[in-house]
């Protein structure tokens, strides 16, 4: 199933592999966040052609002002890079970026739609794909 969520071929859902979470203000990588990135890097070092990897940060608007907010998304979308580096992935394959409060997932108003916003996305660039 990874193969697949991480090539975009199946819809975004809460409970697979390609959705990394976070505690609100943190960008501190947790034991079950550990799994999750052990699974997508299982994969990749399998993935023939050695594809690009989009590592993009996410963070939700109460978690600090527009700059916290902007910070706190890129450090994690950097801590999954450093992750994925620690566990043997090229770093000239990954690529991050931020995008702080401005693509949320699910709608803000609600507590648990705002933890689920608190996160990195990982996914597959294809050859025809900017990749940030």
């Amino acid at each position: 199933m990874i193969a697949e969520v991480l090539r975009g071929d199946v819809a975004p859902d809460p409970s697979l592999p390609r959705h990394v979470g976070f505690a609100k203000g943190s960008s501190v990588l947790d034991a079950g966040n550990q799994s999750v990135i052990a699974e997508a890097v299982a994969f990749l070092k399998t993935e023939p052609g050695e594809p690009l990897v989009a590592i993009e940060g996410h963070a939700t608007p109460d978690e600090g002002s527009p700059a916290v907010v902007a910070e706190l998304a890129k450090a994690r979308a950097e801590a999954v890079r450093k992750s994925f580096v620690a566990l043997g992935v090229a770093a000239a394959r990954l690529r991050t970026a931020a995008y702080a409060a401005e693509r949320p997932a699910l709608p803000n108003d609600a507590e648990t739609a705002r933890a689920f916003n608190r996160r990195v996305e990982l996914r597959l660039c294809a050859p025809e794909q900017p990749c940030p």
